[in-house]
């Protein structure tokens, strides 16, 4: 493991109050008495990214996880700060200042809660309205252990709809509402790994399934249902240590091997639910951080030297997963996306950002 993941490696916290599967209680965190807001840059191009300027200017701090939530994109900071954009309008932020001391390093919206895991301070926050108005942050479930990962699954079996989180224990809870949390007591890795992907296959009327990624090479899962047992796949060809997943929604999965440093990893693809895999026949060799599904093509993110190294930042694109274009254009030349690296796409456009600014496409 190299520098650049050993802010990844887990710390050891409190164990979970109240034991396997009790729902925790929220506490209330107080709202700043106004939000600023800033406009930065022009509406990118199609077929370009623009830096948004706002988030470069110096004051925003650090920035971490994005999310669309249906409406607008939402940016985590540091420090409980917070961003939103003025629709699907990325040349206008608003800026909200929370007093909790959380950073937003991972997040995930149904389109009126957000849920924030913060892989720091042992917390995974949730936020009512998703920063509407005057009513923003309104309580924090604190699960006592950083969150490594959070996801939410729309229609899942019975048409139910949860977040999911990863935590530093290896534990894994699941949540309809965000506020009361359930352990997956059948864990997909029985906690012996992180979970460090997680997506649902809708596509079909009878076994859908839950797809989950682990760590350092823990293999591949799936299951019709979060409350049952996982099935171990093959995953014949899945690289070592594989981070983050996405799916097109109908066969092909996709992950990023990010800790190849090395500088000649490419993404890999299966298309038959995880039991095999096979690196991209045409792609630009890489350090990939971040990987996400547009609804018509992948795209991954990343830096094109080992341990984030260059200066200009890898972003590939495929329809299939297998064959991939360069889509680095624009203002991708002064900075790489790196393991705090994330992206969202929503309303035609991909929002990510590099952890010092925010990237429109």
């Amino acid at each position: 493991m190299d520098q650049s993941d050993v802010a990844r490696t887990p710390s050891r916290r409190s164990v979970l109050a109240g034991g396997s599967g009790a729902a925790l209680g929220i506490s209330t965190l107080a709202l700043p008495s106004a939000a600023a807001a800033a406009t930065g840059s022009p509406a990118p191009t199609q077929g370009s990214w623009v830096d948004t300027g706002y988030f470069s200017s110096g004051t925003t701090g650090t920035v971490y996880g994005v999310t669309f939530d249906g409406t607008r994109f939402i940016v985590g900071g540091s420090n409980g700060k917070y961003y939103y954009s003025d629709g699907t309008d990325t040349s206008s932020w608003t800026a909200v200042q929370t007093t909790a001391d959380d950073e937003g390093y991972h997040l995930a919206s149904d389109g009126s809660t957000l849920i924030v895991a913060d892989e720091n301070n042992g917390a995974v926050y949730r936020v009512d309205n998703a920063f509407s108005g005057s009513t923003s942050l309104t309580g924090a479930q604190e699960l006592g252990l950083d969150a490594f990962f959070v996801t939410y699954v729309s229609g899942g079996p019975d048409n139910r709809s949860v977040w999911v989180v990863g935590l530093d224990n290896k534990d894994a809870y699941y949540s309809a509402d965000g506020e009361s949390w359930t352990a997956i007591s059948q864990h997909p890795f029985n906690g012996s790994s992180y979970l460090f992907g997680l997506a649902y296959d809708a596509s079909q009327t009878v076994n859908s399934k839950y797809y989950a990624l682990g760590f350092n090479g823990d293999t591949f899962r799936q299951t019709d249902d979060l409350s049952k047992a996982w099935t171990n796949m093959s995953a014949t060809g899945l690289p070592d240590d594989p981070r983050h997943l996405a799916y097109d929604g109908s066969s092909t999965l996709v992950v990023v091997d990010a800790l190849n440093v090395a500088a000649n990893s490419v993404p890999y693809r299966s298309t038959d639910g995880g039991a095999n895999w096979s690196a991209a026949t045409t792609a630009i060799s890489g350090r990939y951080e971040c990987v996400i599904h547009t609804g018509s093509s992948f795209v991954a993110l990343g830096s094109p030297g080992g341990n984030n190294s260059g200066t200009t930042a890898n972003v590939i694109e495929s329809s299939d997963g297998d064959t991939w274009t360069d889509m680095s254009t624009g203002d991708v030349d002064n900075d790489v996306f790196s393991n705090r690296s994330s992206a969202a796409f929503g309303g035609g456009r991909i929002v990510a950002s590099t952890g010092s600014k925010v990237l429109v496409y």
